[in-house]
Formats: C-alpha cells, structure tokens, sequence
C-alpha cells in the first residue's frame, strides 16, 4: 500500500544517511504499525555490525540519537514513545549496529516488561555480544525472580545459565 511505501522509503532515506531534510512531521500521523514499519526497514537496510565495531555511517550513534531525538523512540526522544513495540524494534536496531548509548534503556526496558516475545530477543542480543554479555547476566541475575517461571527458565538457556 501508499502507506508501507512511505514508511519503507523514510527507511531506505535515512540507510542512504540522506536525513538533512528529515524532521518530526515525517511520521506526524503515522500510527504505531507505520513507525514499527519503518524501524523493521530499516533495519532490513542497515543489517547488523560486527562486535567491536562502531556503528559506521550513514547510520552511526549520532544519527541513531537524532533518529530517537526526531521521531520520539526510546526514552530519549523528544515525543518519547511508551509503545513497547516501537521501543523494542528501537534497542534491537541500536543494539544490532552496537550503539552502546541505548544500553541503560534496554536495561530499565528489560526491568519494566516481562513479555517474552521482548525480553528473549534483548536478551539473547545483550548475550551475543561479549562487549554487552555481562549486563545481560546481572540484569537476569537480579531480575529473574520478576519474569514469570517459564521466561525465567527459557532465559536461563537462552543465557548458558542451564544444562
């Protein structure tokens, strides 16, 4: 549709690090599914970074924070977003090109939802990474007890904490 167009070409925009132009009226209007959207686009246009690397432009921290800054993701954005699928789709896009600024707010994000289908993938990405391995121990470590049973044990594999 015209609509997944839009939020596909804002992705395939700012992949290009063609953003000068870029402010908030780009999704003024666009409703969650639209923003989740355009974050999974542009993640499918960016793909992931090896460990150790900085994230390299065109979409590097700067442009992650500014991303976060214009159209309200995460809790640094100007419209900070509560949705927690725009936040989720959010770290694991900062995550995934190792923008280590997002990590205080995946953690507190992990703290504040249990949801499965959130905190595995986080999780499993803080793990894979041995620069961000050992915050996904200790946040598990001291927050198991606030997951439900069967996240705690599915985490508890997830994480090599499990035979």
């Amino acid at each position: 549709s015209s609509l997944a167009d839009a939020c596909l070409a804002l992705a395939a925009q700012w992949a290009r690090g063609d953003t000068a132009a870029c402010t908030a009226e780009d999704v003024a209007g666009w409703s969650s599914l639209e923003r989740q959207l355009f974050l999974e686009g542009l993640q499918d246009e960016v793909g992931d970074v090896l460990e150790g690397k900085p994230p390299p432009a065109p979409l590097d921290e700067a442009a992650l924070k500014r991303l976060a800054h214009l159209y309200g993701f995460g809790s640094t954005g100007a419209n900070t977003s509560t949705n927690c699928e725009e936040a989720f789709r959010y770290y694991r896009l900062c995550l995934a090109r190792n923008a280590t600024f997002v990590l205080p707010e995946v953690i507190a994000f992990l703290k504040s939802n249990g949801r499965m289908k959130y905190i595995r993938p986080l999780f499993r990405q803080l793990y894979a990474r041995p620069g961000t391995r050992d915050s996904a121990l200790q946040t598990f470590q001291a927050w198991r007890t606030n997951y439900h049973p069967i996240a705690q044990h599915m985490l508890e594999a997830d994480l090599g904490l499990r035979d």
